[in-house]
Parts: structure tokens; C-alpha cells; sequence
């Protein structure tokens, strides 16, 4: 009977793969591909948190601009009705004060030129 000899399937510890035309770099291009992806995804992964972060600060501050614009454009609105009150309260104390002139109430003497 012949002898047996039992197959390996492990190459043994000291055996580095080789490639005629890279030398001993094989594997490392992979390495180096996946640390690259990984590189690659962590700096989107920072660049969309830091643009949401100053997407959401600018949404905030859009909003607190809207908000002056709204308060300053009430208080000129508010001005406007209030010249407009006072002109129109002005003009009030003008016609009773010309009707005192020509129409005097009883015992006052009329400024009406007489002819």
C-alpha cells in the first residue's frame, strides 16, 4: 500500500504572498482602498453634520431678521396713524376755533366784518 501523505491547506507562517511585478505590496492597494473609502465617508459624514448645523444657524437667524423687519415695519405703520390721529385731531381744534371766530356763542362779539 502506498504511503499517504496529508495535504495542507494553510501555506506555513513565514510564507509571504508574492507578486513578480508589484513585489510584496499585494493586499496593500486593497488596504489602502478601503481606508481611502473610509476616509472619503468621514469627511462627508463631518461635511453634511457642519452644513446642517449652519443651515439650521442661518434658518434661525433668516428668522430673527424676518421678525425686525416685521416689529420696524409695525412701528412705522404705528407713526403713520399716529401723524395721521394728530392731523386729523389738528384739524378738529382748527375749525371749532375758526367757528368760535365768526359764529360766537350768546354775549360774545362776532369778529364777522360788519358793513
Amino acid at each position: 500500500m502506498p504511503k499517504v501523505t496529508p495535504k495542507t491547506t494553510k501555506p506555513a507562517a513565514t510564507e509571504i504572498p508574492f507578486d513578480a511585478e508589484r513585489g510584496y505590496e499585494v493586499g496593500m492597494d486593497e488596504f489602502f482602498k478601503g481606508a481611502q473609502a473610509n476616509l472619503y465617508n468621514n469627511m462627508k459624514l463631518t461635511y453634511d453634520a457642519t452644513l446642517t448645523q449652519f443651515m439650521s444657524l442661518n434658518n434661525i437667524a433668516l428668522q430673527a431678521l424676518q421678525n425686525a423687519v416685521q416689529v420696524a415695519h409695525r412701528v412705522a405703520n404705528n407713526g403713520v396713524e399716529t401723524d395721521n390721529m394728530i392731523a386729523k385731531q389738528a384739524v378738529a381744534h382748527r375749525d371749532v376755533a375758526v367757528d368760535a371766530t365768526w359764529d360766537p356763542g350768546p354775549g360774545e362779539e362776532s369778529l364777522k366784518p360788519t358793513a
